[in-house]
């Protein structure tokens, strides 16, 4: 469902499973696109609707690449079908979207898994094993940033807070939120400051600083823009962007650019040449790429061999509740208790 770029992304995945996965339909409001790029990407039929759909087709899963505020009917049309589910991240617009979302996938019984791409980034994979290990000790500090000029299109429904449910951070911030969840468990405080003077275009914020409490103890502070022109800005993503985490221990640290797909680590402990060494690069080119690749061959393994989903509703509802907790920060102007 949806005929844009994460559609294309999420669809060379399946192609790569041709044997196990067949892609019937494409299905988009606007029929003349659907048709255009089903076409240009093989697949037999285009549906403006899944009612058409579903009266035509018999299939076992629905892929919902669709603005955020059509995911809850989509959601409920699909389960109320009985069709397994597959949904762009966010999860909803809000807690109460989510939790409508939940409850009629629980009482179809059917699968739903979120796509968080970066949980199946080899790079995300490595780093977790190099802190499971110890190299960089206790980590107390985090500081990411996700700097670009967003290149929208014309009709991009990131440019309207009814449609996005957000800004720059529900959009881009959600990646490093969950990325975050993932590798250091609960947030239990949201800090949040939102900014928009540059974007006119854009009805939610443009630039945001997040500040994250841990349970375990350390914090992070999350700076988001979509208004920082940086060298090659104008040919969009990855060029012009900036995605660095640093990850700060007792031991040492760890510096991942997300964009560049690589990153460095420094622990005091690991000696080089009977000398303590600097910065060690890794870099994984086609990283990020194959995420998407690999978190559908995630779903379709769960479909054909069981299991639950690698990110369930449940793990999404949780990176959601920090990104409403963090535009009611900024609202109120107050720290938000988790």
């Amino acid at each position: 469902m949806g005929a844009g770029r994460i559609a294309e992304l999420h669809l060379h995945g399946y192609r790569l499973l041709a044997s196990k996965v067949d892609i019937p339909a494409l299905v988009d409001v606007q029929l003349d696109i659907a048709q255009q790029k089903a076409d240009r990407w093989q697949i037999p039929k285009a549906f403006r609707s899944l009612d058409e759909l579903f009266s035509q087709e018999q299939i076992d899963a629905v892929d919902i690449c669709l603005p955020h505020n059509i995911h809850v009917d989509a959601v409920q049309q699909a389960a109320a079908n009985g069709k397994h589910i597959f949904i762009e991240k966010p999860l909803a617009r809000t807690l109460v979207e989510a939790d409508t979302i939940l409850s009629a996938a629980r009482e179809a019984k059917i699968k739903l898994m979120v796509a968080h791409n970066h949980i199946f980034n080899e790079l995300i994979e490595k780093v977790q094993k190099c802190i499971v290990a110890g190299l960089i000790g206790s980590v107390h500090l985090i500081k990411a940033h996700s700097l670009s000029w967003f290149l929208f299109t014309p009709n991009d429904f990131r440019k309207s807070l009814e449609q996005n449910g957000g800004g720059a951070f529900i959009d881009t911030g959600a990646h490093f939120v969950y990325v975050l969840q993932h590798l250091f468990g609960a947030v239990v405080e949201v800090t949040a400051m939102f900014g928009q003077s540059a974007r006119g275009e854009m009805e939610g914020e443009e630039t945001g600083i997040v500040l994250l409490h841990f349970a375990e103890g350390c914090i992070a502070e999350i700076t988001i823009s979509y208004s920082t022109r940086l060298p090659g800005w104008e040919i969009g993503f990855p060029s012009g962007w900036d995605q660095t985490v640093y990850l700060l221990g007792d031991k040492g640290a760890i510096r991942i650019s997300l964009a560049q797909e690589k990153f460095w680590i420094y622990s005091k402990d690991v000696p080089l040449n009977g000398e303590l060494q600097g910065w060690t690069l890794v870099q994984m080119p086609g990283s990020y790429a194959r995420s998407y690749d690999r978190e559908v061959a995630s779903f379709v393994e769960v479909l054909t061999n069981g299991g639950q989903p690698k990110v369930s509703g449940e793990d999404a509802r949780r990176t959601l509740e920090v990104i409403e907790s963090a535009h009611r920060s900024a609202q109120t102007r107050s720290s938000i208790a988790i």
